[in-house]
C-alpha cells in the first residue's frame, strides 16, 4: 500500500470519526462501545447463528471464539466436501450453546440482612 493508499484510509477513518461524533452529539447514536457491542451481538445472532449473551465480556468472548472456530473450519477442510458441511454444522451447534459456562458472568448481589 503506497502513500496515497494509506492517506486515503486515514481520510476515511478521519471523516468516519467526524460523522460518528456529530451523530453522537445529535443523539442519533449512543456510546461507541455500546454501539460496537450491539453490532457484534447482532452479527453473532443473525450471521453466526449463536444465541444472545448476558454480559459485555461474554459477547466479546463468544464472538471471538465463534469467528475463530469458523475460520479454522474454512482453512482446514477441503472446500465443497461433505466434511466441511458437517464441521460447520458442529460449530453452529457449539455456538448455540453455552461454551463459557460461568466465565465472564457477574456475580449476583447478595442481600445482607442487618440486625437491629
Amino acid at each position: 500500500m503506497g502513500e496515497e493508499g494509506s492517506s486515503r484510509v486515514f481520510g476515511m477513518f478521519y471523516w468516519g470519526n467526524v460523522v460518528a461524533l456529530v451523530l453522537q452529539v445529535l443523539g442519533l447514536i449512543g456510546n461507541p462501545v455500546v454501539l460496537f457491542l450491539y453490532v457484534v451481538e447482532q452479527v453473532e445472532i443473525f450471521v453466526l447463528g449463536s444465541s444472545p449473551r448476558a454480559s459485555d465480556k461474554r459477547i466479546v468472548m463468544s464472538f471471538v471464539a465463534n469467528v475463530a472456530l469458523i475460520q479454522t473450519v474454512h482453512m482446514t477442510i477441503v472446500p465443497g466436501s461433505s466434511n466441511r458441511i458437517r464441521a460447520l454444522a458442529g460449530v453452529a451447534f457449539l455456538a448455540s450453546h453455552n461454551l463459557w459456562f460461568s466465565c465472564g458472568m457477574k456475580k449476583p448481589f447478595k442481600v445482607v440482612k442487618e440486625q437491629s
